[in-house]
């Protein structure tokens, strides 16, 4: 069977179309040979989100928005297609949110995977994500007023300079420069000093040194016999503090007291001692005896012979007649 030239001419028309049909749904992003559903979303503010936009669900994409209308309450309608393999969730959200710098849109899915699920052509929440240039200006926003109020405190402290430094501020900061120099130069010669008193002393502070390098060695070189020390002062201070000191000390109160009974005793005139002490006729007794055996002593000084006999020649003592 012979093919007219019309039927070519036909079919390849209409292959043309159909390629360019695909290819156009292709350049578009979309997938003519799988199955999709449709949703929808409400929306006060789109900002910017447009048709064919991609619909991404954990960062892929899975569809993309077919149209954006607005209704006569001025929301706007977002009508998207993703695949039916994938099951929406009636708490899911769609989130507009800015994919780039550049501020391209996508509707971003959630997957809370709670029942019940949505059919076909529901509407589910919208949500308009802030954009990053948005949240940046958000962030930056404390700091715009900070850097604000930074500038007035700082244009307030210029011109406050400016008024200070007339023309008798700048003779008085010249005479504080001068100062400043003068002071400078006065520590310069105090540090020229201090080396040269430095220099001068180094010997006595080298011999200083080392006296006091020699008597850390001798405490290192007697350490044994120190800690001997301290363990025997140790020693010492153990055996006091078991020293039973408050029995002693009561003691020794009790000896006080009985002293002071016996002086009160012999103030008194009481027993032997005290009467030895308080009688007077003892004392006046003892003057005499003492004033008789100085007499004694005198005649005895004066007349030996009288007392006392010697013979030389071995010759008999005389009877004294009675």
């Amino acid at each position: 069977m012979k093919i007219s030239n019309e039927t070519k001419v036909g079919s390849f028309t209409a292959i043309v179309i159909t390629m360019l049909v695909l290819g156009y749904n292709f350049l578009k992003g979309n997938d003519v040979f799988s199955r999709t559903n449709f949703y929808y979303a409400i929306y006060d503010n789109v900002d910017g989100l447009t048709t064919s936009n991609a619909v991404k669900l954990n960062g892929l994409k899975v569809g993309q928005v077919k149209e954006v209308t607005i209704r006569p309450d001025f929301t706007l309608l977002v009508r998207f297609e993703i695949r039916a393999d994938l099951p929406i969730s009636k708490y899911d959200t769609a989130n507009i949110v800015a994919t780039d710098l550049f501020g391209t849109k996508a509707l971003v899915l959630t997957n809370c995977r709670q029942q019940p699920l949505a059919n076909e052509n529901d509407t589910i929440n919208g949500i308009l994500k802030p954009s990053m240039m948005q949240a940046l200006g958000d962030a930056m926003g404390p700091v715009k007023a900070k850097t604000t109020e930074l500038l007035l405190v700082i244009d307030s402290v210029a011109k406050s300079l400016k008024e200070t430094l007339g023309s008798k501020g700048n003779s008085d900061l010249a005479a504080s420069l001068a100062d400043i120099r003068a002071t400078i130069g006065n520590l310069k010669t105090m540090s020229g000093s201090l080396s040269s008193l430095v220099g001068e002393e180094n010997s006595r502070l080298n011999q200083i040194l080392g006296n006091v390098a020699s008597i850390s060695k001798n405490l290192k070189d007697n350490n044994e016999v120190l800690s001997k020390t301290m363990k025997n002062m140790k020693s010492i201070t153990d055996s006091l503090a078991a020293t039973d000191l408050k029995n002693t000390i009561a003691q020794t109160r009790n000896t006080v007291a009985g002293l002071n009974e016996v002086i009160k005793k012999i103030n008194s005139g009481e027993g032997s001692l005290g009467l030895l002490v308080n009688d007077k006729k003892l004392y006046d007794n003892l003057q005499n005896t003492a004033a008789d055996l100085d007499k004694l002593v005198i005649d005895l000084k004066a007349n030996p012979k009288r007392y006392v006999h010697i013979s030389v020649f071995g010759g008999k003592e005389k009877k004294s007649k009675k």
